[in-house]
Formats: C-alpha cells, structure tokens, sequence
C-alpha cells in the first residue's frame, strides 16, 4: 500500500507514532509490523483516525478469516495507536478502551513420543542420556526451551500419568 491510499491526516498519525516507538526503543521489526496494522484498518475504515468509534475497530477486528493471534495482534496495535492519540492531545478518548479483550488460546501440550525418547535413551552423551531417563522415569514431559539456556529442555509432570 502507498501512502496515496490514506488520508494526509492517517499519514501524519502513523508517522508520529512511529517516531514515538523509535523513541521508546521498539525494535524496527516491531515498529513495520504496526504501520502496515495501522495503514491496513485506515485503508479499511472508510474514516478519519479522530471519527474512529469502537464499533469500526470491532467490525475490522471481526472479519472473516482472522485468526487468534492475528485479532490479538491488530488490537494491540488499535490500543497502542489510540493511546498515543489521547496522550498526545489527538484525541479526547481512546476507543480502543471499549474492544473486549481476547483470549489467548491454549494449546494441549503434548508429551513426547516414545520414539523420541527411545532416541535420546540411547544418545552419545551419558549427561543426555541420564537427562532422558531421569525426566521419562519420573513422568515428566516436554513443555519447552528454557529461556535461560538454549540447550536445556523444561520439563512439567504429566496430568495424565503418560
């Protein structure tokens, strides 16, 4: 999208956000990821980001198609753009305040297949293999990488037994 398709006011908006995140030390990632949320609901929204209701945001944040993640996503960034607004003199309110908040969805966390416990049993490092055994025998499963140490695995009981 070119910056053609929005209002001069929609443009005037994201670009002082944008220096604003820039200010706040967001990564670059983080701050393109925003812009392109922000110009794709001005490009959608038909309006002038100060005559944005709640109504707007939830019909864009209810289309067809998108996913948990994705919803989360654009009202972070409806949330964050409006209350830039309101703390910059932009607007009165934050309609933003008004959106439900949504669920982040649970994944079934699964344990890990005998084959691939049979393969770490049998791994050339006695440290992995004792690791293996000692988190099998006593019905721990996978749960993940820990955030402290990429070559150490967390581990959780298992509330089924298996």
């Amino acid at each position: 999208m070119t910056n053609n398709d929005m209002t001069h006011q929609w443009i005037e908006w994201i670009e002082e956000w944008s220096a604003d995140m820039r200010l706040r030390n967001f990564s670059e990632a983080t701050i393109s990821l925003r812009r392109y949320q922000a110009r794709a609901f001005a490009r959608t929204s038909g309006k002038q980001p100060h005559e944005v209701e709640p109504a707007d945001m939830k019909r864009w944040l209810g289309r067809k198609g998108l996913g948990n993640s994705a919803k989360r996503g654009d009202r972070y960034m409806l949330s964050s753009l409006y209350r830039w607004a309101q703390e910059n003199g932009k607007r009165d309110d934050n309609p933003a305040d008004e959106l439900p908040s949504i669920k982040r969805e649970r994944r079934k966390k699964t344990a890990a297949p005998e084959i691939a416990v049979a393969i770490g049993k049998d791994h050339r490092d006695p440290r992995t293999r004792l690791m293996i055994m000692l988190a099998a025998d006593a019905g721990l499963r996978r749960v993940g990488r820990s955030p402290w140490c990429a070559a150490t695995t967390l581990w959780t009981t298992s509330s089924d037994g298996a």
